[in-house]
């Protein structure tokens, strides 16, 4: 590589991933071209180097492979940015993937990385089917969850606390405990606040999913089979 072909790659590729960073994508798209195209009619060693180095092809890389891997490991979640809102973490209903927010400072090459993993992880899903460990049962929407409680739900348990770990779930005399998990907001002080049902409105839908009105405000749908949280609707109507 002559020397004025490493001063062009760097220079050209620093100003890519600058532009990039910043969500100058246009001028970060025309930094990358204008670079390889310039190495190109040098006849340049570096255009290899230029094609593989800027931020889109290796963000691309990167990340399609991060996320080949941890959907063969069972791991891969759907990457997002920002404050989680209340029902962030429910898992995907279409794909069965968990969330995870990257933080609130998003720049273009973290939301480029991201958008590019995601869309690899639901691909690899839609191939070859739900990644393994995610649950694969009925998975009501919220909308149903809400019907089936109003229309159907035959069964009031009970709902006990145990420290802020977990609770049991008891309901036609079966027990279930299961562990908390903080992200739902799921603890004795936040829904003792938002109306506690000690008597919950309980719906078995299937061996492995259980609908419970757990307080006034939210239904819980629970997996039986790995005692887990898997998603809070708000309730629509409490009247019922």
């Amino acid at each position: 590589m002559h020397k004025e072909d490493g001063k062009i790659l760097a220079f050209g590729t620093f100003g890519a991933w600058l532009t990039c960073q910043f969500f100058l994508m246009t001028a970060a798209v025309f930094t990358t071209v204008l670079t390889i195209v310039i190495l190109l009619v040098r006849k340049s060693s570096a255009t290899k180097y230029a094609i593989l180095l800027n931020p889109f092809v290796f963000l691309a890389l990167i990340n399609i492979g991060q996320g080949g891997v941890d959907y063969y490991q069972g791991n891969a979640r759907i990457r997002s940015f920002g404050e989680p809102a209340p029902q962030f973490y429910n898992i995907d209903r279409q794909y069965r993937l968990a969330r995870k927010s990257m933080g609130c400072t998003v720049t273009g090459t973290s939301m480029l990385g991201a958008n590019t993993y995601n869309q690899t992880i639901r691909t690899l899903v839609s191939k070859f089917g739900f990644q393994k460990g995610a649950y694969q049962g009925v998975f009501p929407s919220e909308e149903e969850a809400n019907k089936l409680l109003q229309e159907n739900y035959s069964v009031r348990g009970s709902f006990m606390f145990q420290g802020d770990r977990h609770f049991e779930l008891s309901y036609d005399g079966n027990d279930y405990r299961v562990p908390l998990e903080q992200r739902f907001g799921l603890t004795e002080t936040t829904l003792g606040k938002q109306g506690l049902m000690n008597q919950p409105k309980i719906l078995k839908l299937e061996e492995d999913c259980l609908l419970g009105q757990l307080s006034e405000d939210w239904i819980y749908v629970i997996d039986l089979e790995k005692s887990r949280i898997l998603a809070r609707y708000m309730v629509k109507d409490r009247g019922y």
